[in-house]
């Protein structure tokens, strides 16, 4: 086995609610991890493995701070579920030291939450072709939390802990692969708000789920808006959302996985984030919604809203687990439903 990757998830921002991206405070609930948040249908977890199987490395380990991300993965992934902070590395560490005693050459390291288009295939080259210890990521901004580690150093280290900000104590200073493809770190309310506007316009890599309708227009599986309803370009309905009577999506608007958008509600270059219910009447713009928590780009104002009939979360999110192989698999075409037809009707 040439390569592995093990992918720690639930640190850097996997506590703090949408609201926290801007306002900076901590929040007691639990919260999903922004890896595990799904960005026009999927997250940045399942893209980062997607871009790993691409380039060879069929064993992924994922090391999960808690068990409740709404993230699906395929069946071939290992979940490993662990505490917060250093519990996280502890258990990362015995992996990439398990890994290493199954004939692992070198092991694939990432502290996920930024989005990283990135060759996997040849950062490993540069890695051995310099024989390195350590390598680690880097874009023009600073140093990523992404490194390549070589067993000898893995076999050479004493400690029970891969330590974030420089993986290992003990082991030797880190080389650089410089990442030449596009970087988000998805820290905050606009750098999540960018990635989907950057997905739209083909910056990035990403590509909706789903069937383009039209240009610009993708709807997913199970969506259904009403008759009435308009979707104007460009804009991402995801899977099973629904939009009631007379709601218009419009201009770098996603609305993601379960949500729903009341009767008359205009959403206009926002993100409706999953398991999410819009109430009657809203017009909602330059937003980031996630449950009950609602973020205003363009006044830098994070709130909560305790009223349910102006937004609120949706049922109780799916944990974190393996997912079906039909799920899983991109769909080549959507069954078109009669509230789909009809709601597309007449549209400009």
């Amino acid at each position: 086995m040439q390569a592995s990757a093990v992918i720690v998830i639930g640190n850097q921002f996997a506590s703090a609610p949408v609201c926290d991206f801007v306002s900076g405070q901590g929040g007691e609930r639990t919260r999903v991890p922004t890896a595990c948040l799904e960005i026009l249908g999927r997250s940045v977890l399942e893209l980062t493995i997607a871009r790993l199987r691409r380039a060879g490395t069929q064993a992924i380990s994922v090391i999960a701070g808690a068990n409740w991300a709404p993230c699906w993965l395929d069946r071939d992934v290992e979940i490993v579920f662990a505490g917060r902070g250093r519990d996280c590395w502890v258990k990362a560490a015995h992996k990439l030291k398990e890994d290493v005693a199954q004939g692992v050459e070198n092991v694939v390291l990432m502290e996920l939450g930024a989005y990283v288009e990135c060759d996997f295939a040849d950062a490993l080259q540069f890695h051995r072709s310099r024989r390195n210890s350590l390598t680690q990521f880097e874009d023009r901004q600073q140093p990523l939390e992404f490194w390549v580690v070589s067993a000898a150093a893995i076999r050479a280290s004493a400690s029970d802990c891969m330590l974030p900000f420089g993986v290992d104590e003990a082991l030797d200073p880190a080389a650089s692969y410089p990442v030449m493809g596009y970087v988000n770190r998805v820290s905050d309310a606009r750098d999540l708000r960018r990635l989907v506007v950057d997905a739209f316009l083909g910056h990035c890599a990403i590509c909706p789920r789903g069937r383009e309708i039209r240009p610009g227009v993708w709807v997913d599986d199970g969506a259904r808006p009403h008759r009435s309803a308009r979707i104007l370009a460009p804009a991402y309905l995801g899977r099973f959302a629904r939009l009631r009577r007379s709601a218009v999506i419009t201009r770098f608007t996603n609305i993601e996985r379960n949500c729903c958008v009341g009767a008359g509600t205009v959403v206009d270059s926002a993100s409706i984030l999953p398991y999410t219910t819009l109430g009657k009447g809203l017009d909602i713009s330059h937003a980031v919604i996630h449950g009950d928590e609602f973020v205003d780009l363009t006044c830098n104002l994070a709130l909560k809203i305790d009223d349910p009939r102006l937004i609120r979360g949706t049922a109780t999110q799916p944990r974190l687990v393996p997912k079906p192989k039909e799920q899983f698999e991109p769909a080549d075409g959507m069954t078109k439903s009669v509230e789909l037809e009809r709601g597309l009707q007449g549209e400009v």
